[in-house]
């Protein structure tokens, strides 16, 4: 009896004297995780002078005790706890006849003491869901009275049970779930249910007179009071110190170290490539609807799964020429595949391609990339001042004439070539002109442009009145009206 109160004594003076170091370690240090807690339960019972089950609280009995917790990181924290209290019950409690005329009862006093390691599955938030799990030892006091027994096959048992030596002390592994919530940086409140188990059946003081081959267990619905000591502050009051915290002054997550995460899909904003679409930290943040690999900003078919070499779509041969539109490069036109898909178009039949001619709508020649040479002097007609007259070299493609009328009279014959949707001309010989045809006044020098009747700056009309003006004339009639041309050259 003295020894047991002995052990009683020296565990409450560890328990003090480990918070009073904690304390003095928590104050010392600038970025302490130390956490102490101490709170009250209502005990609850389970053994032979109970109903089979989870247990009962019918003893309305209380404990006390406290915790000294290291914290490991936002998710673990391992520490001591201790508690003292007693554990009370009655066959009386219950309406069972056998109960009542086996009529035991009991109460016993109890310190236990633990190691245990406590678990925050989501990491440190305002509200903090925890399980934990350890092992200790229990050293307990029972008074059981089991007399009034009226039932003579159990008197026997009974008296085994009064005069059996047995251990005081026994093994026992407590398991906890509980809610923490932290109402300041140094303070929060734990409430929650703490089951323990035990390797002894005199806990009661009741065993062959029993259950024999059922150990006894007992727990607690506890509250508790935590103070987080040391340098706890936290900047941006997202609930994680910001010796914890990878972004002090941005609210986070802890899952993200405290920083941003505004999609809540555990990948910080700052590398997150979707950050507010929730996604998956293989794809840096982004959704894959799709399932097929590839994020959706970079899927061209992100509800539908294909390939990465067809960028997301399924493999798909839109013309049915046997190249797949990924390698496609006209995918809505039949081509053969060493041409990537593309059809050869030669519009003006000259045997150049399209792709490969200057001019793909004149009838040209190969040494001119396609583009023709009307009247064979060797000067391809998009830079010959006379197209139609066979000229020299130096005179851009013209004749050499004695006299500017002459001259007036040649070029009145040819046809000027401007550039595309532009009053700027291709033929630089024609910029001599001006002086020629300013000699000749009477000289009547038709330029005739179609032309559509809007007269907008972007018409064709508007063009050849330009186009008119750089020739020093004037357009003598419009033909938009009559005959519109659509198109680039006008």
């Amino acid at each position: 009896m003295v020894m047991c109160h002995k052990l009683h004594r020296w565990c409450f003076v560890l328990v003090v004297a480990l918070l009073g170091v904690a304390a003095q370690v928590g104050v010392a240090q600038p970025a302490s995780r130390w956490v102490v807690s101490g709170g009250v339960g209502a005990v609850c019972y389970q053994g032979d002078v109970s109903e089979l089950g989870f247990g009962t609280f019918r003893g309305k009995t209380w404990l006390m005790g406290g915790s000294l917790r290291y914290r490991w990181n936002e998710y673990l924290q391992i520490g001591m706890a201790a508690h003292k209290g007693r554990i009370r019950a009655e066959d009386l409690f219950f309406d069972d006849p056998y109960r009542q005329a086996r009529a035991f009862s009991f109460a016993t006093d109890f310190t236990d003491l633990a190691l245990d390691a406590r678990f925050y599955p989501l990491g440190q938030h305002r509200f903090m869901p925890f399980t934990a799990l350890g092992v200790g030892v229990i050293q307990f006091q029972d008074n059981a009275y089991l007399l009034d027994n009226t039932h003579l096959p159990l008197a026997d048992l009974v008296k085994i049970d009064l005069e059996a030596a047995y251990d005081k002390r026994a093994w026992m592994i407590p398991v906890s779930f509980g809610l923490e919530w932290k109402m300041m940086r140094w303070l929060s409140l734990e409430s929650g249910l703490q089951y323990v188990f035990t390797t002894t059946d005199y806990l009661d003081g009741v065993s062959v007179s029993g259950n024999p081959g059922d150990k006894d267990r007992y727990g607690q619905v506890f509250l508790k009071a935590a103070f987080h000591l040391g340098n706890t502050a936290d900047l941006d009051k997202d609930g994680i110190p910001d010796w914890e915290d990878a972004c002090p002054l941005k609210p986070g997550t802890a899952r993200t170290q405290g920083c941003p995460d505004y999609d809540g899909d555990g990948v910080e904003d700052a590398v997150d490539h979707c950050p507010m679409a929730p996604g998956e930290a293989a794809m840096q943040g982004c959704p894959d609807t799709d399932g097929d690999g590839i994020a959706d900003p970079y899927d061209r078919c992100p509800v539908l799964a294909g390939t990465a070499e067809t960028l997301g779509c399924p493999p798909q041969d839109t013309d049915g020429d046997g190249v797949q539109d990924h390698q496609d490069d006209c995918p809505t036109t039949k081509g053969p595949p060493e041409r990537r898909g593309c059809p050869a178009v030669d519009t003006d039949e000259d045997g150049i391609l399209d792709e490969d001619d200057a001019c793909p709508e004149w009838f040209g020649l190969p040494l001119f990339n396609g583009c023709p040479d009307s009247d064979g002097d060797g000067i391809e007609d998009i830079r010959d001042a006379c197209p139609q007259t066979l000229g020299y070299y130096e005179k851009g493609g013209c004749p050499k004439w004695k006299n500017d009328r002459e001259a007036v009279t040649v070029l009145s014959a040819q046809v000027l070539f401007f550039k595309a949707e532009s009053a700027d001309i291709n033929t630089l010989p024609f910029w001599t002109s001006g002086s020629t045809l300013a000699s000749e006044p009477l000289h009547n020098t038709p330029n005739k442009g179609f032309a559509d009747g809007a007269g907008g700056k972007t018409s064709p009309a508007y063009i050849s009145q330009l186009r008119a003006r750089k020739g020093e004339a004037l357009p003598d009639g419009w033909w938009g009206a009559c005959f519109p041309v659509s198109g680039k050259r006008v």
